[in-house]
């Protein structure tokens, strides 16, 4: 990946721009060497979003799945404790 300064990238936006379209690279933005934003095309941003919301959606339905067996265990629990009574 490419970084340029904020400054450096303010004279060169118009070529980073192009380039991010043309070659599909992601650029980073410097301040005082620290990374401060990426520039990247639109079509990689709706790619990243795409793969981003199916990642979430995989995660909910794991955690949906995790709740239920939680579910399921303590219900079982619960009526370990009702059989042991006298």
């Amino acid at each position: 990946m490419r970084a340029f300064g904020v400054g450096e990238a303010r004279k060169r936006l118009k070529q980073i721009i192009n380039q991010t379209e043309t070659t599909d690279a992601v650029i980073a933005l410097e301040r005082h060497g620290q990374p401060v934003a990426i520039v990247l095309s639109v079509a990689r941003y709706r790619k990243l979003l795409g793969e981003g919301a199916a990642l979430l959606a995989a995660r909910e339905r794991g955690a949906g799945q995790r709740m239920k067996q939680a579910l399921d265990l303590g219900q079982a629990f619960t009526r370990l404790k009702v059989d042991r009574r006298p």
